[in-house]
């Protein structure tokens, strides 16, 4: 519902109001927009089953979401829960609808508003609705492994889009004219440019989001007037057409009220969330009594639709597969308002209890100088004293917070003739060395950023280009390295490559990590059904592809896949041939990849040494810009062949053990992943193939949890670890005791493999 871009258009272009015969109709459209392969006969028993005792709009709130809450939450001594078998269904309903509606839904079925509005906040919605909105399930497993350690452990967290729907929709509409400019700034990229133009449609410029959100706040204003003060003096009509022009009808000083109104009712009680649930509660009240308010429905029907323009701008979407989806909602601004300040990131991440997290280690992105490093850490510190602060106030245990410096992947913008990356490379540099200088320093807040990591997308910039800045970090005493790699791919063996790369390539050894590692999991009859029997890659990658696969079958000497090799070898002849114009050699080939590591620069300096220049003369090749060139011309491959689906699980096998005998870590992120990546829901989680393969006796690296960015993804820690165990329990049919030791031993690992150094914990 909160999808339907025709009622809005409705009520914003046309000033009309909708009916409820407009949204069956509408909600059915939108059904088959998921899967235009079944009938449309199908979707009317669809639209007749789930309108079954809607007969008016407002049932559509009293009704329609009852039968949500019902199907999805408990309650129980006032607070609601998720009903764990349902909670990975759950998780990716919170992508269409912010969940404080349905809490406030579940919590009104519960009890009625009555006229005692302040008890009612304190006893009922403050219980659920206090520093986050998102429920939790009531699972006795996690719940007790959360009170034996004092809190889980996030390893993977970027500070940045953390925090959820429910809170920024209250700053958008309380500070709409700050945030506007910065959003503005952020449409002229061309990948928030198409976010906007794919969630706005109809409206087609960015400013029509500002008008809007003016619009939701002159909407909630209006409710607040016809529900709690029983003001009803005007058509529908007439009030959608002054709400488009920001025109006062009821010359009511409330309207351009700037505060949320129900502060009017209770004065400083609550935070905005906590009164925004009130108002769902007293609204849902209102149209129990008046099922026929067709003023009120029609109201909150188009706030609500605001909402949901919100919501999908800051939660990344079932239909929004792969990274670069991912990177626009990191870089449309419409969180930035929000996250100004650190402290609320970690309430909110802590729970309403603030007990949800123990070691919480965050990332961010380190700047070009010491003051600005010391500056945006110093931020980051703050915020966490004053949640521990709380904490202690509460009798409950601090969490320690521990950063980690990451550098930023970017697309290779200004060619160069001799240097892939040539400008990114520099620039990394100077960071490290920003960062080494500092680190040296020891200062209370370059103590607290223990380890380094690389980010975004995959598709921008291979692991070499950071490799001198990893090597000369770890000369200069930093101890602890990660690396996103495995999470985007053109082909499911370049996310191995990746990962391969990211740990020999970086100098990664005991206890460093991969972040995501998709590739090595994923199943590979899924990859191939979601991409097709054929794919487009450039030639050069494909290439480097066959290159690495060659390696990692002769060193591991599989014999599934030894009899490849002379195909393999053939292939990449083809292919040297076609992008250096000289036949070189499977075995030169291998060398010159795996050299890859060292700085092109330095070899340049050094190009009069004969015996230096024939040892990278095959990768000073790879370097120039002709062989660019050629080497990113678009080709179309049989996307299994030559391994066949199972060779290519042979592969991820293979990859899990060089990481395994390295004693490299996999950083999980179950919602990030089943978002990004090619699973259409959890059912297909790749957990599951890791763990079966464990069991069957291939060696597996230890795994750690994490929620990469819980703000986009309308996530939390102990959601995450629910997730995986309600995954295990209710679809892989494993029994509770089974999953809680794969979790306890996720939670061992965290402990044993988090980046501490200069903290005891207590």
């Amino acid at each position: 519902m909160l999808s339907d871009t025709l009622a809005l258009n409705r009520f914003y272009q046309q000033q009309k109001p909708v009916t409820l015969s407009d949204i069956r109709r509408h909600l059915m459209l939108i059904a088959r927009q998921y899967n235009k392969r079944i009938p449309d006969h199908i979707y009317r028993l669809g639209e007749e089953k789930t309108f079954e005792g809607i007969i008016t709009l407002s049932q559509l709130f009293t009704e329609g979401l009852k039968q949500i809450t019902d199907e999805y939450l408990d309650i129980k001594d006032n607070v609601v829960h998720v009903k764990a078998c349902k909670q990975n269904e759950w998780q990716l309903l919170l992508t269409l609808m912010p969940p404080l509606l349905l809490v406030s839904r579940k919590i009104c079925q519960e009890h009625s508003t009555g006229n005692e509005d302040i008890v009612y906040l304190e006893k009922y919605i403050a219980p659920n609705v206090n520093y986050t909105a998102i429920p939790s399930p009531d699972i006795p497993q996690i719940f007790d492994l959360r009170k034996r350690n004092h809190g889980l452990h996030d390893m993977h967290i970027h500070l940045n889009g953390s925090i959820e729907t429910d809170i920024t929709w209250q700053d958008l509409l309380a500070n709409s004219e700050s945030i506007a400019p910065n959003i503005l700034k952020a449409t002229k990229e061309k990948k928030v440019q198409e976010q906007f133009d794919d969630i706005l449609g109809f409206l087609c410029e960015p400013k029509d989001f500002f008008q809007l959100l003016k619009c939701a706040r002159i909407i909630r204003n209006y409710l607040y007037i016809i529900v709690l003060e029983n003001n009803n003096q005007s058509s529908i009509d007439k009030l959608l057409r002054d709400i488009r022009m920001g025109e006062q009808e009821f010359q009511h000083e409330i309207i351009y009220f700037a505060k949320h109104p129900m502060r009017l009712l209770v004065g400083n009680k609550g935070n905005d969330m906590q009164l925004e649930s009130l108002l769902y509660c007293k609204i849902f009240d209102f149209l129990s009594l008046n099922p026929g308010c067709d003023l009120v429905a029609n109201l909150f029907l188009y706030y609500l639709l605001i909402l949901g323009v919100a919501n999908r701008m800051l939660v990344q979407q079932t239909q929004c597969n792969g990274f670069e989806e991912f990177q626009k909602y990191t870089m449309n601004g419409v969180r930035w308002f929000s996250e100004k300040q650190y402290m609320r990131r970690f309430l909110q991440l802590s729970g309403n209890n603030l007990n949800n997290i123990r070691i919480i280690e965050g990332k961010f992105s380190p700047k070009s100088s010491i003051r600005e490093n010391e500056e945006i850490v110093g931020n980051i510190r703050q915020g966490v004293e004053d949640l521990n602060e709380l904490q202690i106030s509460q009798n409950i245990p601090k969490s320690i917070l521990i950063l980690t410096a990451h550098f930023i992947k970017e697309p290779d913008r200004t060619k160069d003739a001799l240097i892939r990356h040539k400008i990114l490379r520099r620039q990394i540099m100077q960071k490290a060395k920003i960062l080494g200088t500092w680190h040296h320093l020891k200062s209370p807040n370059s103590r607290m950023v223990l380890a380094i990591d690389a980010a975004a997308s995959e598709l921008d910039t291979p692991p070499e280009v950071f490799a001198p800045a990893y090597h000369y970090l770890r000369k200069e005493g930093f101890k602890h390295f990660s690396y996103h790699a495995g999470e985007d791919f053109f082909h499911i063996l370049s996310g191995m490559r990746a990962v391969y790369e990211a740990i020999n390539f970086l100098g990664m050894t005991h206890g460093d990590r991969i972040g995501h590692a998709t590739a090595c999991g994923l199943s590979i009859h899924i990859w191939r059904q979601n991409i097709g029997p054929k794919l487009l890659i450039r030639k050069g990658e494909w290439m480097d592809d066959l290159i690495f696969a060659a390696y990692i079958i002769n060193k591991y000497q599989e014999p599934q896949l030894l009899k490849l090799l002379p195909i393999i070898t053939i292939m990449v002849s083809n292919y040297s041939q076609e992008i250096y114009n000289q036949n070189y050699s499977l075995s030169e080939h291998i060398r010159a990849w795996q050299v890859r590591k060292d700085a092109p620069e330095h070899i340049y300096w050094n190009k009069r040494d004969k015996e230096l220049s024939d040892k990278y003369k095959l990768y000073m090749e790879y370097h120039k810009q002709e062989i660019v060139e050629r080497y990113d011309k678009i080709i179309e491959i049989d996307s299994c062949e030559p391994f066949g689906e199972e060779g290519l699980e042979v592969l991820q096998k293979l990859v899990l053990r060089y990481m395994h005998e390295k004693e490299i870590v996999i950083e999980m992120l179950p919602t990030s992943n089943v978002l990004i990546s090619h699973h259409h829901d959890f059912s297909t989680y790749h957990f599951s193939n890791w763990l079966k393969w464990q069991k069957d006796g291939y060696p597996m690296p230890a795994i750690i949890l994490g929620t990469d960015d819980p703000g986009i993804f309308a996530t939390n820690i102990y959601n995450e670890y629910c997730n995986i165990f309600c995954h295990l329990v209710y679809h892989d049919k494993m029994n509770s005791y089974d999953a809680l030791k794969a979790l306890e031993q996720i939670d061992y690992n965290s402990r044993i493999y988090a980046f501490k150094e200069n903290f005891e914990e207590e």
